[in-house]
């Protein structure tokens, strides 16, 4: 009978004389699922075509088929012509599925990086459009950390990212429009921070707008 497709490309041969295996197209060689050694290729003057030298088409328990040696089969058969799946090696000529490598987070302690000109630049243009930061501005009550974490979610960073560039050109800004300023809180009325607090995000500033 003429070999069916299978999972391997051909059905096991019941008949006491097995089938030559016609050799693969594409060239590839197929490898001996008990051996693991690649077989031959030679030309079958009977069948008149490249065949799998030594090769058949054997059943295994497990219901597949697998390409072997006729040597191989013989020795590795414990239920007649049905190969144990057990006694099968992976196939070596199937292509191999390589799944992605993982890529770990970063920790959560790591800082994007970003060029200072474009924080400054987004610094400038929150400064100039966003009107409830224009609204602060204008009635002295913007603080440094306000506008950092405005800046920070607008390019998608940590606030750490830009702190310095941002309040280097809110201190620019202030001095353009001739305003004064002490540091980050803009309200001098507001209350002195404890010691702990006491970093660039805290001081007393006003900007004094005159008509």
């Amino acid at each position: 009978p003429d070999l069916a497709p299978s999972s391997t490309g051909f059905s096991a041969e019941a008949a006491s004389t097995p089938k030559a295996i016609p050799a693969p197209p594409d060239e590839k060689p197929r490898h001996c699922r008990i051996c693991g050694e690649a077989f031959s290729v030679g030309w079958s003057a009977t069948e008149s075509l490249w065949v799998l030298e030594g090769c058949v088409a054997s059943s295994v328990d497990d219901g597949t088929t697998a390409l072997v040696h006729a040597d191989c089969r013989a020795s590795a058969a414990a239920l007649g012509d049905v190969i144990e799946a057990a006694a099968l090696i992976p196939d070596p000529s199937a292509p191999r599925t390589v799944s992605p490598r993982a890529v770990s987070p970063p920790p959560p302690s790591a800082v994007r990086t970003i060029n200072d000109a474009t924080v400054a630049a987004r610094t400038k243009q929150i400064l100039a459009e966003d009107e409830s930061i224009k609204a602060q501005y204008g009635a002295g009550s913007l603080t440094v950390r306000t506008l950092r974490a405005a800046v920070a979610k607008a390019l998608g960073v940590e606030e750490a990212a830009v702190k310095k560039v941002v309040k280097q050109t809110l201190m620019a800004q202030i001095a353009a429009d001739n305003k004064t300023a002490d540091d980050d809180v803009a309200v001098a009325s507001a209350p002195a921070p404890a010691a702990a607090d006491a970093d660039d995000d805290w001081g007393s500033a006003t900007f004094g707008m005159s008509a």
